[in-house]
């Protein structure tokens, strides 16, 4: 007897994993001109998250018939991104994009600065003691549960 493997129907191309833009509050006229930016997703009944994203990703690629890397600099998809934390993302999954306010904080010129800005608020806002709060560490150095 042999065994067969049924196949599912190909989707067309682009239609299978295709990104929905995020309603950012406070974009900028021109992005380019800065490292990232600092912001708040906020659920319609109060559970927020704070966090950074950087406008462009850098990597450092090896060469062909060479030893040196080169820098590779490209836009990193910030126009789609919703979040990291994966309690926040199942939310925006199971409730919709809709019941949530996606804000921009702040947009800063260099990469600490993004950062820095991120920790600020975080600490700002007790993310690690507040119960309404998404984010479960601050700079993944200080974890909710473990500070008192």
């Amino acid at each position: 007897m042999e065994c067969r493997v049924v196949k599912k129907p190909r989707e067309p191309k682009g239609v299978r994993n295709k990104k929905t833009l995020t309603p950012w509050n406070g974009v900028v006229d021109n992005p380019d001109d800065y490292e990232g930016f600092v912001y708040c997703i906020t659920r319609n009944d109060g559970k927020y998250y704070v966090g950074m994203k950087f406008t462009k990703s850098r990597r450092r690629v090896k060469q062909k018939d060479s030893t040196r890397r080169k820098r590779v600099e490209k836009d990193s998809d910030w126009k789609h991104y919703k979040g990291s934390s994966k309690e926040l993302l199942k939310d925006i999954k199971q409730l919709g994009q809709e019941a949530f306010d996606f804000t921009i904080l702040g947009w800063y010129k260099t990469r600490s600065g993004v950062r820095y800005a991120e920790m600020r608020e975080q600490v700002r806002n007790d993310v690690l003691n507040d119960p309404n709060s998404y984010n479960s560490n601050v700079m993944n150095r200080f974890f909710k549960g473990n500070i008192e």
